[in-house]
């Protein structure tokens, strides 16, 4: 049942006050200052701080800064200080980010809160749902899907800006998908887009990390763990000999951007792992592998990719979401990655 504003605004009240330490007094206030709640908070000591709920049914990241601003410009008419926190049935990792950085207080009813004030002393931080546990059924709400994961890597792969129907054609991607996926990323403000123009930002580094949320290098394909008896120097080695008929990623690959240790695991995707893996003389295993072949639930993976080192690897955009995703050290692997991208932007974006 979809609530209503009022009961909304009864509900995050309740949340607010119920977060309160049990020796504090808390009371509403009457007041008429243009917010949607406004709280009297009374420390132990007598110190007193108000605080301003602003209320919302939603908030998307891209929303924030205007909440933000019109949030301030409703506290200049008062005469003594208020913490500001908006406050919503659920806020995105995102939305809670874009919060935090505006400096605002936030909270929902999975448990996502923050509050803070100096004076009186108070600082209340935890951590909810990461996924919204009642999703609007009329939005895209997902990067789930084929799709979605090649309209995803034609954003960050090429350089704005561009226009939607031109993207869609040079990357081959159904204009319909790129459309649902680009209004994911809108809302979460993570491109920018001209007024019925094209767009002209993407933020690569937070659509992979958004993409990672829906996304698994081990969940989202199948994996077939495999033995190199010789070890991983003589199974690349043998993959030199080829040139193509693969794509290299995780760490195997990452080595050959931005070294972080040495290797002891050897991904690639390839379309038919057991037929190349019994070329290649690999052994199926259920544990000690030393090889990964994926088969990739979309072709994507094997779009732009670049010879490193004599090694085919797949896009570093592709990398880098297989590394976050990944298991191990690949994480960490990932983050210096996207360092790497950051600065060598010309090495691998077209």
């Amino acid at each position: 049942m979809t609530q209503t504003e009022a009961s909304i605004e009864r509900e995050m009240s309740a949340t607010f006050t119920s977060l309160m330490p049990a020796d504090w007094k808390t009371s509403s206030t009457s007041e008429d200052q243009g917010f949607d709640k406004l709280f009297v908070v009374s420390a132990p000591d007598g110190a007193r701080i108000r605080f301003a709920l602003d209320v919302k049914r939603t908030v998307a990241p891209r929303d924030v800064p205007r909440i933000a601003r019109q949030l301030r410009a409703t506290t200049q008419r008062l005469r003594s200080p208020v913490e500001l926190v908006v406050a919503a049935p659920y806020l995105s990792d995102l939305s809670r980010a874009a919060l935090e950085r505006e400096g605002l207080g936030y909270l929902d009813a999975t448990g996502n809160v923050l509050l803070r004030c100096s004076r009186p002393a108070l600082y209340i931080k935890s951590a909810g749902a990461s996924r919204d546990p009642n999703p609007s059924s009329d939005k895209l709400q997902s990067l789930k899907g084929t799709g979605t994961w090649r309209a995803v890597r034609a954003l960050v792969d090429f350089r704005p800006p561009f226009g939607i129907r031109e993207l869609a054609q040079r990357a081959s991607v159904p204009l319909g998908t790129l459309s649902r996926t680009v209004d994911v990323l809108d809302r979460d403000g993570l491109i920018q887009r001209a007024e019925r123009g094209p767009i002209e930002r993407v933020d690569v580094n937070g659509v992979i990390r958004r993409w990672a949320q829906d996304y698994s290098v081990t969940g989202s394909n199948q994996v077939v763990s495999a033995l190199a008896s010789r070890g991983i120097s003589a199974f690349r080695q043998q993959l030199l000999t080829l040139g193509s008929g693969y794509a290299a990623t995780g760490a195997f690959a990452a080595a050959q951007f931005a070294p972080v240790a040495p290797t002891r695991l050897a991904t690639v995707y390839v379309t038919d792992p057991a037929r190349f893996g019994e070329q290649r003389g690999l052994r199926p295993v259920d544990s000690g592998a030393n090889v990964w072949l994926i088969e990739p639930a979309s072709d994507v993976v094997f779009d732009r990719t670049s010879e490193r080192g004599g090694l085919v690897c797949v896009a570093a955009t592709q990398l880098a979401v297989d590394l976050l995703t990944g298991p191990g050290r690949d994480p960490a692997e990932g983050e210096e990655l996207l360092r790497w991208m950051e600065a060598n932007e010309n090495e691998w974006r077209a």
